[in-house]
């Protein structure tokens, strides 16, 4: 059986794709191979940490090395790896594919980790192929309750606070045309979105007018939702090419979250009624990704 490495450069030679697919369950991974079958072609799954956490790192190398064992093209993928020692983890257990997400990070920052990633992982396995990411979503927001706010008041009495991005990912597919050394392409798929919200009301001061309640609650989403959008590649020069695309994320979720909590008075005393709950809500995010690519052909 050809390595990933082979497959993927002689998919570029004959200009398609490899699909990739994220698993959780025994059904979505049974219901890939069924298809790769049927297709007779190679495809890569990936379980990403927390799918990792519930499926089993070696769980998952013996799910696909049974799929090989029957014949399957299937090669395995550690998507979004946020630590070293977690990419170590799945080089020892025999992936094929390792991406080291340290995008969160400054881009020296996430570089230098990548190299060190890549570096360890090589050490362990020489055929491992290691992606890094650069690139990070992260929306904030904040509000207050004007209604509480009087000429003499010098503090917020009631602060709501939304945020979007502390994590997020695709599941897309891309389709396109290429001629000469340009790519142009349309992409969609599920998105999912980390959310979270908070409202705290801290002001005791009923002098300056602040209200005579305290309440502090906080919560999180993970979205589900559907992206869509598209863009163009030019290779310039050898493996650099450079990308420009967007996505809009349908993220108007009217409905929101909600958060509750107790409301105390500045006494410790327990508010009747309770627990008073918050709504939260988001709208939809456009993205916009401009980016240098390089190829590595003998990784």
């Amino acid at each position: 059986m050809k390595t990933l490495l082979e497959v993927l450069q002689d998919a570029e030679n004959r200009r398609v794709a490899v699909g990739h697919f994220n698993f959780s369950e025994l059904t979505v991974l049974k219901a890939v191979g069924e298809a790769a079958r049927e297709l007779d072609t190679a495809v890569v799954v990936g379980v990403s940490e927390s799918e990792r956490e519930f499926v089993g790192v070696r769980e998952a190398v013996a799910l696909v090395k049974a799929m090989r064992d029957g014949g399957l093209r299937v090669f395995l993928n550690a998507d979004h790896t946020h630590s070293l020692e977690k990419a170590e983890e799945a080089a020892r257990a025999g992936f094929d594919m390792v991406v080291f997400d340290a995008s969160e990070k400054p881009i020296e920052e996430n570089i230098n980790l990548t190299q060190r990633a890549v570096e360890a992982m090589k050490s362990i396995n020489g055929a491992i192929l290691v992606e890094g990411e650069v690139g990070y979503l992260h929306l904030s927001g904040q509000a207050f309750d004007p209604a509480t706010i009087v000429a003499t008041q010098t503090a917020l009495d009631v602060l709501g606070t939304a945020r979007v991005g502390d994590w997020y990912g695709m599941a897309t597919g891309r389709l396109g045309y290429a001629w000469d050394r340009t790519l142009l392409y349309v992409k969609g798929g599920a998105a999912f979105i980390r959310t979270r919200g908070s409202v705290i009301d801290a002001c005791q001061n009923t002098a300056i007018g602040c209200g005579n309640w305290l309440v502090s609650t906080a919560g999180s989403n993970t979205e589900t939702t559907w992206t869509i959008g598209g863009g163009i590649e030019w290779t310039f020069t050898g493996n650099w090419s450079l990308k420009a695309e967007y996505m809009f994320i349908a993220l108007n979720d009217r409905d929101g979250f909600q958060t509750c909590g107790p409301v105390t008075t500045p006494a410790g005393g327990i508010v009747a009624g309770g627990p008073f709950c918050f709504n939260h809500s988001f709208g939809d995010i456009h993205t916009a990704k401009v980016g240098l690519n390089y190829r590595f052909t003998n990784f």
